[in-house]
């Protein structure tokens, strides 16, 4: 999707892609690059005229889109920005002691680009995709953690990692994630990192206070170490108002899930900021669907908020797991997110944004709607159910997320020698842990965002607060 944008009008055309987005079929969808009309001609004629054109999407479709050349487990190849390297991913200023003081620029142009009129700096990473990913990660890498002691006797071993493993999965359980049924995926000895849709990676990720109904425990309760201290560089100690240079491991974890959460909260103050009461204009109405009533983009007060956050997201990670963990998409968090919020008032959920406004039309729109892509499937000698049906059939959450886990991603990585774990990636299969009882109650859900349209639609998650 390509979005315009000038100070007196927005407008942007929509460009349907029929099947995978691999290279071959982004190719077919969009034909001939100079042809009058294509999308690229569109984009060139719309820069000359003065407007801004971007594109927001997964990292998957943008790849391909660019040339399909990056590569997540080369040492300088994992991210279409910029020349990041893994040696460099973990440097931070002199001064400040953090990522943002190096200053760093989207500088990597692509000369197989299928939209070479539009710079690299014109793509807006899809927030709510890059969440769901990092939650992922930090639910696998605790997983990981907790087995982990099996092989720490001093730790605890065996029954540490059964008393910890279980009480991680009896939080998120708690919480009525997939019904409360939450498991654990193996591959053969080898733990695998599941999958999260968005409404999965919010109601685990979202502080306990955001919930109302009930009282949740917090995401690491009885999970980890209040013991195992780290040291708290000087610079990032006074970043926290910290009262020591020692932080435990627990509380230490917990400000990574703090950070990535209040992150993703601004991520998607746009995406309907009838859900914000800090997104309304002085002396407008509450509830008003009027978007005059409403402020969009970041003030500048907020953009230096939101740098702030990713610094020290990226600090906290890099302290807790060494920079084996700086994930593509976490440096993509890091470095491009701030570029863009700093430099564009923009939404960092375009793409879902789209599906949701189509999901709340009346019934007479989105039947249009429907009847509209039907017809561009017609003129394309497409059967829509046919075609639908083969592109929905995969697993809900690989449907919802449209992810590509890459090798490097997975591996596991040992973590600096302060955290106590003892890496280990072949793991015998213990014992299911423990999980919600029988007699757990059902939890309301009343979510903002459209629930996944396969199977898992009808589960209950707890229900937490908006806008506050």
């Amino acid at each position: 999707m390509a979005l315009a944008t000038t100070a007196q009008m927005s407008t942007g055309p929509f460009t349907f892609f029929y099947g995978k987005d691999t290279r071959l079929n982004l190719e077919l969808n969009l034909g001939d690059l100079l042809k009058q009309g294509s999308l690229n001609a569109w984009t060139e004629s719309m820069i000359d005229r003065g407007h801004k054109i971007f594109v927001s999407c997964d990292a998957k479709f943008s790849d391909n889109l660019l040339g399909g050349g990056l590569d997540p487990t080369s040492t300088d190849s994992f991210t279409m920005y910029n020349y990041e390297t893994k040696d460099t991913r973990c440097e931070v200023g002199n001064s400040t002691g953090f990522r943002s003081e190096l200053g760093r620029v989207i500088e990597r142009e692509h000369p197989e680009s299928l939209l070479p009129s539009l710079p690299t700096s014109c793509y807006i990473p899809d927030g709510n995709h890059c969440f769901c990913r990092l939650t992922e990660h930090m639910v696998f890498d605790r997983c990981m953690s907790c087995m982990n002691l099996e092989g720490q006797q001093s730790m605890g071993g065996q029954a540490a990692k059964d008393q910890t493993l279980g009480h991680f999965l009896s939080n998120i359980n708690a919480r009525g994630v997939r019904n409360g049924k939450f498991e654990l995926k193996y591959e053969g000895k080898k733990l695998e990192q599941d999958t999260l849709n968005v409404n999965h990676a919010e109601t685990i990720s979202s502080p306990a206070s955001e919930y109302t109904g009930a009282i949740y425990p917090e995401i690491l309760d009885n999970v980890t170490s209040k013991e195992v201290l780290f040291d708290l560089p000087a610079k990032l100690k006074d970043s926290l108002n910290w009262p020591s240079l020692k932080i435990s491991e627990y509380d230490l974890e917990m400000k990574i899930w703090e950070v990535h959460w209040t992150l993703h909260e601004m991520e998607r103050w746009d995406e309907d900021p009838r859900q914000f009461e800090n997104r309304l204009n002085p002396g407008s109405s509450k509830g008003s669907t009027d978007p005059s009533y409403y402020r969009f983009g970041l003030t500048d007060m907020e953009k230096e908020k939101f740098v702030k956050l990713t610094d020290l997201y990226h600090a906290l990670t890099l302290l807790r797991y060494g920079s084996s963990k700086l994930f593509p998409y976490l440096m993509k968090r890091v470095d491009v997110f701030s570029y863009h919020a700093e430099r564009i008032a923009i939404s960092f959920t375009v793409p879902w944004f789209l599906r949701r406004r189509i999901e709340k039309c009346p019934t007479d729109v989105k039947e249009a709607f429907e009847s509209y892509v039907k017809s561009k499937f017609e003129e394309e000698g497409l059967d829509y159910t046919t075609e639908m049906t083969t592109f929905e059939a995969p697993s809900s959450q690989q449907d919802q997320t449209n992810t590509s886990q890459t090798a490097s991603d997975q591996s596991l990585q040992p973590p600096p020698a302060a955290t106590n774990d003892s890496a280990s990636l072949e793991l015998q299969h213990s014992q299911d842990p423990a999980t919600v009882s029988a007699a757990q109650p059902s939890l309301d859900v009343q979510d903002s965002f459209v629930q996944n349209q396969a199977t898992e639609n009808t589960e209950d998650c707890a229900k937490y607060k908006r806008g506050h």
